[in-house]
């Protein structure tokens, strides 16, 4: 996002200093030498493009202005090859010759911002706003400084104004996408993230992060999917594959996962990452002299590497040599002092060896830092009697057979009464709790689909932060929850459609309309041509059977007779860390 943001300032500077060309009289010679220099930038040779720009701005024929803009061409080119204190100060002299350009504001900020001068940048990208009010390049570099300062809620509202500004600018939705997701918003993320591919099918990075998104909601199917259209677009970025390969991993997929490292590691053979991700797929699918291998060649290139401490000593203890994973353990725990796996293995070793009280140290301090560790808290309920306080807190729900949930994260989830396994994690603003307003399930086509709608505190916006009430789609049939996507924000309200094609389409004011295939419509029943004999007819089975209450219906699947109606149903996989540390 912040790399993508400052680049996008930059382009747009370069344009504005093209777009003027020819509007301010100058030399023959120094026009032809500006024009050489756009084509110079454009082919990216900046540094022919400064020896060139150097030449035209040696007339000294030249007009205050004309030479602000040449120096502002300059400043771009000197920012592309890295020479910041250059560019800073040919941005500076454009300004004091042209100080009610916006552009000029904007490329400094840029160069501030990345230099890490955030307060310095925010005062030009402020002023650069002044001047030109509706520039989406500027709101989205100013939203990127927003969110390095911690200011998430005014970073999401400068990318909308950028929105709303230019409403087919990918970056702005991507850079909003991820402060989504920064800010523990899965689902509003999804949705950016979505438009921004919606918006350009090429841009790699979105299919990136929306990988990341769909990989935190255990959507890994989908994370392949997205992750192998960003490797089509960018096969020379190791980054991507190694993405890829942990989302193989958390699939279950060890031998994929295996294949896109190896790649990674052609790529870039010093990359300490790639080899300890190699050997947990090693390690997850039992070869243990591969994983200790590429353990080793991930600590040779970063000895600081905790993921290649904490795997190796894994391995070691899968193959019983609990004598080298100890030393291990302990050079993970001194970089990294409240590493969950690691004092998890520890208080394994310890307990194994008769040392209780050290592994009920491990234990303790394990549940401190995950209450929900199941390993961790059911030994120390065996060892101690302990019952490990998970930090959840009831909430008044303010809706019948809904039930709110804070856990020890700061997530909120509701629970619906009626069908214990649906659960709808609630996504809020500013740390309001979510106020339950109604639930509706849909008939007809889209039988088994439910809208729990909720009150999520006050959003920022365009204008400002307002109210926000969000509908979480609920699927009572396949449990889960498809999306989250907006109702009302203030005065402004979502347009919500229900298609016949079992699509669902949401238009949100937020510029973002997302779409889902919730149900598949029967095709029409052929007009009979025979007498049938009602005799030899049976009803159809119908796997869903309706329970009617007072306003509400709960739905339950009927025993199927088949065998493959036996099948018990799809287990989420294990993450990664289950499949190695559990």
């Amino acid at each position: 996002m912040t790399k993508a943001s400052a680049l996008l300032g930059v382009a747009v500077s370069a344009f504005l200093v093209l777009g003027a060309e020819g509007a301010i009289a100058a030399s023959k010679d120094a026009t032809a030498n500006a024009r050489e220099a756009s084509l110079l930038m454009a082919r990216k040779d900046f540094g022919a493009a400064i020896k060139v720009l150097d030449l035209a701005l040696g007339d000294s024929e030249l007009e205050s202005e004309r030479r602000a803009l040449l120096l502002s061409d300059r400043g771009v080119a000197h920012w592309r090859l890295g020479q910041a204190a250059a560019a800073i100060k040919d941005f500076n002299e454009a300004i004091t010759l042209f100080p009610e350009n916006a552009a000029f504001y904007n490329n400094r900020g840029n160069v501030l911002y990345a230099i890490g001068m955030m307060d310095e940048a925010l005062k030009d990208f402020d002023r650069a706003l002044l001047l030109a009010p509706r520039s989406a390049a500027t709101f989205s570099n100013r939203a990127a400084v927003r969110l390095a300062l911690g200011q998430t809620d005014e970073g999401i509202a400068d990318f909308s104004r950028a929105i709303a500004a230019s409403p087919e600018l990918p970056v702005a939705h991507n850079g909003r996408g991820q402060a989504h997701l920064d800010a523990g918003r899965p689902y509003a993320a999804l949705r950016d993230l979505s438009r921004t591919i919606d918006l350009d099918p090429q841009y790699a990075t979105g299919y990136r992060n929306r990988a990341k998104v769909r990989i935190s909601l255990g959507q890994f199917d989908e994370a392949v999917g997205d992750l192998t259209r960003a490797v089509e677009l960018m096969p020379d970025d190791p980054a991507i594959y190694i993405t890829r390969a942990r989302a193989y991993l958390d699939a279950g997929n060890a031998r994929a996962a295996v294949k896109d490292l190896g790649k990674a590691i052609a790529l870039a053979p010093d990359l300490s990452e790639a080899y300890s991700a190699r050997g947990m797929a090693y390690a997850s699918a039992k070869v243990h002299e591969q994983a200790l291998a590429d353990f080793a060649a991930a600590l040779e290139r970063d000895p600081r590497n905790v993921e290649a401490y904490v795997g190796r000593a894994q391995a070691h203890h899968d193959k019983g040599v609990d004598a080298l994973s100890l030393p291990d353990i302990e050079r993970a725990l001194r970089i990294d002092p409240n590493h969950v796996a690691a004092l998890r293995l520890r208080g394994r070793i310890l307990e194994a060896a008769g040392q209780a009280e050290g592994a009920i140290a491990d234990y303790r301090q394990v549940a401190r830092n995950d209450p929900n560790d199941k390993v961790a808290s059911e030994a120390l309920l065996r060892l101690t009697g302990e019952v490990v306080d998970a930090g959840e807190a009831q909430l008044q729900s303010g809706l019948a057979d809904w039930s709110l949930v804070r856990e020890r994260s700061g997530r909120i989830i509701a629970t619906y009464a009626r069908q214990k396994n649906v659960t709808v994690p609630l996504e809020t603003y500013g740390g309001s709790v979510p106020k339950l307003v109604a639930w509706e399930i849909k008939d007809g086509l889209f039988e088994g689909v439910g809208v729990l709608t909720f009150e999520a505190g006050e959003a920022p916006g365009i204008d400002g932060a307002a109210q926000l009430t969000m509908g979480a789609i609920v699927d009572l049939y396949q449990r889960n929850v498809p999306g989250i996507e907006p109702i009302r924000h203030g005065s402004n309200e979502a347009r919500w459609v229900w298609r016949e094609d079992g699509v669902v389409a949401v238009a949100g004011s937020d510029g973002v309309e997302r779409t889902y295939k919730l149900r598949t419509p029967r095709a029409a029943a052929p007009p009979r041509t025979a007498r049938v004999d009602e005799r030899r007819t049976r009803r159809p089975v119908n796997h869903w059977e309706s329970f009617f209450g007072n306003d509400d219906r709960r739905y339950t699947r009927r025993q199927a007779t088949t065998r493959q109606g036996q099948r018990q149903r799809r287990q989420k996989p294990k993450s990664l860390f289950e499949l190695l540390f559990q």
